[in-house]
């Protein structure tokens, strides 16, 4: 009777453990994959309207591009979180990430409420897609990921 009682703990925790992998391992499949949107987003936003090479001293270029390479070693990690189970994400490369997060939290804050209503949010985003891709779906794309996953 002592085993049974055991038996159905050690089946409860099994149940949660099977879970918690099957979630850990879902919400790194997301994790990836915004990863990927991101660097598309950032990689399509800087080349579209000849960023790299005629603005690259504005902050919102500059923190375009540190959040993309950032975000580069943590896809990485992810994939091979992923693949063998083993997570290799350690803290000063988050204080990095952080960091960036904030800086291009700070670029879609101020373009989103400051810019995009002086210029006109439709005829801007028609113009320049690329000011769409790099002033909010960048900077949503780092926040979700920052504080969600």
């Amino acid at each position: 009777m002592e085993e049974n009682k055991y038996d159905c703990f050690a089946n409860v925790y099994n149940l949660i453990m099977e879970n918690t992998i099957r979630r850990n391992k879902n919400e790194c499949i997301l994790s990836v994959v915004i990863k990927v949107l991101l660097l598309i987003s950032v990689i399509y936003g800087l080349s579209a309207e000849g960023f790299l090479t005629n603005n690259i001293t504005y902050f919102t270029i500059l923190s375009n591009i540190t959040i993309g390479l950032i975000f580069i070693p943590f896809l990485v990690l992810d994939i091979i979180r992923l693949k063998t189970g083993k997570d290799l994400r350690n803290k000063p490369l988050y204080i990095i990430k952080f960091m960036f997060t904030i800086s291009i939290f700070i670029t879609g804050i101020v373009y989103l409420s400051m810019l995009a209503p002086f210029y006109g949010f439709s005829s801007y985003f028609q113009r320049r897609g690329s000011g769409l891709f790099l002033h909010g779906i960048t900077p949503i794309l780092a926040c979700v990921d920052f504080f969600f996953l």
